[in-house]
């Protein structure tokens, strides 16, 4: 039993190594915040950052000025009254992704990722705003966004060019418009989805569809690998 007892605490022993020294390295990466932003650091996301309840964008900015010289993998605002994006808002920040949920947003200017998350952002999360479209300014100007989520927002409408202009059309690999007010009217152009060249995912769950919209997706037949339709009227 002493025999076999030994490798097993060596293994703690490591284990717990390991624990303390990733904690120590989460630790180090992450930069001194102040209220209401803290660090939440994973083991994939060693820099990841949550603003709640921050009052403005404005606030939530200034709250982790020190982190504006470093690589932010994930930064979350949430619950904070944000109604507008405005022009250079990200300024100098570099993030790969940006989640801003329950923030009442309803419009984004252009040049509202204007800097270095023009080519750094590759996951945008817009859920649980107020959103009447697919914004047409400053989401077209990043370079390589791969997942989008716009999802219980109010779109009710999906224009021809919606896509047309996305500088990540032809790289974009998910996309979530759940929740919406979405009807077999607003999917029923053929071209609304023709840019997206590399769609795999899409969820059009919770809308007001009665029907597959295939027609719209007929550019995606080699791509697609999840189409999420459920809470429809879809016979």
């Amino acid at each position: 039993m002493a025999h076999n007892a030994m490798p097993l605490m060596v293994k703690n022993f490591l284990l717990a190594i390991f624990a303390f020294g990733f904690i120590t390295f989460a630790s180090a990466q992450c930069p001194n915040l102040q209220p209401p932003c803290r660090c939440a650091p994973s083991i994939y996301e060693p820099v990841a950052i949550i603003c709640e309840n921050a009052g403005s964008l404005s606030n939530a900015l200034q709250a982790i000025e020190a982190a504006r010289d470093i690589p932010i993998d994930s930064l979350l605002i949430l619950d904070t009254a944000v109604t507008t994006i405005p022009a250079n808002a990200f300024q100098d920040f570099t993030i790969l992704r940006l989640v801003m949920n329950r923030n009442t947003l309803s419009q984004i200017s252009e040049n509202a990722f204007n800097g270095p998350l023009l080519d750094s952002l590759v996951e945008l999360d817009l859920t649980d705003n107020q959103l009447g479209q697919i914004p047409q300014t400053g989401i077209h100007q990043l370079r390589n966004l791969r997942k989008l989520y716009l999802n219980r927002n109010r779109i009710t409408t999906l224009s021809p060019n919606t896509f047309a202009q996305f500088e990540s059309r032809e790289i974009l690999l998910k996309l979530e418009l759940a929740g919406n007010r979405l009807t077999d009217e607003a999917l029923s152009d053929s071209t609304v989805f023709r840019p997206l060249r590399s769609l795999q995912q899409l969820s059009l769950e919770t809308n007001a569809l009665t029907q597959i919209p295939s027609g719209a997706l007929v550019n995606q037949r080699e791509t697609l690998t999840n189409l999420n339709l459920g809470l429809n009227q879809v016979c």
